[in-house]
């Protein structure tokens, strides 16, 4: 009995080792990633011009929370926190850094489930992966965090002989996140939700994401009420006063909704009539713009193709509907990779094409003949906007030409690379 007895005290006393040991290592790669991301911080706080950066950083389960504050106790409200120190709390130990200046913290933590919580006692625990954005919103600097889904796979050896086992852990991130952000918004959220799916499904259906729409996140921020005296409403020339843009694109920062700016997109989405922003006449031909190129686009909610358009002149895709704007745009930006249609009446070479004029419609430009679908024409994504009536009419009900359908000057190996799974 006695020698079970120190048995036991031995094996917990070797336990005991163990876990002290796997703690240890689990606090110092923390502590690492914390030293990390505190100098991030700082560096961002010390330069000018710098718009956001991304990043993924690694921490134990042990880590209880990561906050900002001024007197080193956690103040979070609502996930947000706000102060000139960094900290962390690892098993209860609060360790902080000073930072150059207040930063804003948004922070989505796991919730602590049961079976963690056992693991946890019984000296089984591992590192959770999160995706980190420092963005400047004017001259004050916010972080978002959120979990990065982890999927871990175990495989085992079907020999007799050899019984090991393979462990694979993928890190799930999304291939685009597409933020979705309501604009003076007054119809209500049913409405928006309805619009957001179709415009969403539309922008996918004319994408290479097709066939991976499961890694597309689709989020909808908190409605953005834009106040004040417009100068840009469809107005793109000189002399505009006000960047409905980078509102939008502010709304969507002071969310602390995290995004990678060189493939996520935001969508301002309006039930109101842009036009009527600059104090042009209402109801007029403009329904949506943007830059080429950009990250933000602004769009009324109408008609579902215009995201999709607008979207990609963001990938550097040319209008394809007028060929003064195209040949200026192919100026601007060096070579459009989406070529003009040869089958429209204002293409220079049009007058040795048939089929020309779109005899159905008054734009200017009919697009390419379309010989894969029933439609007379093919009307491209980056083509004439009109309403569904009459592409169904015109057009047959044809759905537009993909953005990888697009010809010429390596359109398609272009978006292929920005828009891949």
């Amino acid at each position: 009995m006695g020698g079970l007895v120190i048995s036991f005290i031995v094996f917990a006393f070797f336990l005991k080792i163990f876990f002290d040991v796997n703690v240890e290592r689990h606090r110092q790669s923390t502590m690492e990633s914390f030293d990390m991301l505190a100098s991030d911080l700082n560096s961002f706080c010390d330069r000018f011009g710098l718009e956001s950066v991304t990043k993924t950083a690694s921490f134990s389960e042990l880590a209880r929370n990561l906050y900002v504050s001024d007197d080193g106790e956690d103040h979070t409200v609502d996930q947000i926190s706000s102060g000139r120190n960094l900290c962390i709390n690892f098993r209860g130990s609060i360790e902080c850094q000073p930072l150059g200046c207040v930063v804003e913290l948004k922070s989505d933590v796991r919730e602590t489930s049961l079976t963690s919580l056992i693991n946890r006692i019984a000296g089984n625990f591992g590192f959770n992966e999160y995706r980190i954005r420092i963005y400047k919103v004017g001259d004050q600097v916010k972080m978002g965090i959120e979990p990065v889904e982890v999927i871990t796979t175990t495989t085992a050896s079907p020999t007799t002989t050899a019984r090991r086992t393979t462990t694979t852990t993928i890190v799930q991130q999304p291939s685009m996140r597409l933020i979705f952000v309501p604009v003076n918004w007054d119809s209500g959220q049913d409405v928006l939700n309805n619009a957001v799916d179709d415009h969403f499904n539309t922008f996918i259906e004319n994408t290479p994401l097709d066939s991976c729409r499961g890694k597309v996140l689709k989020i909808i921020a908190q409605n953005c009420q834009i106040t004040g005296q417009f100068d840009n409403g469809c107005n793109l020339g000189p002399g505009n006063n006000r960047d409905v843009l980078a509102d939008i694109k502010n709304c969507a920062d002071s969310q602390g909704i995290i995004y990678d700016p060189n493939k996520d997109r935001i969508v301002g989405l309006t039930d109101d009539d842009i036009q009527c922003w600059d104090g042009a006449s209402c109801n007029s031909g403009c329904a949506g713009y943007t830059y080429i190129p950009q990250t933000t686009v602004i769009l009324e909610y109408g008609d579902k193709t215009i995201t999709a358009h607008e979207l990609g002149h963001t990938y550097g895709l040319c209008d394809e509907y007028l060929y003064a704007a195209w040949d200026q745009q192919n100026s601007d930006v060096g070579g459009c990779p989406n070529s003009y249609p040869v089958c429209c009446s204002d293409h220079p070479s049009c007058s040795s094409c048939d089929n020309c004029l779109d005899t159905c419609m008054t734009s200017l430009c009919a697009g390419n003949i379309c010989t894969s679908r029933s439609a007379v024409y093919c009307r491209g994504i980056m083509g004439p906007g009109n309403p569904q009536n009459l592409i169904d009419q015109c057009y047959s009900g044809s759905l537009e030409r993909r953005y990888s359908d697009l010809p010429g000057n390596g359109a398609q190996a272009h978006i292929n690379s920005k828009l891949s799974c």
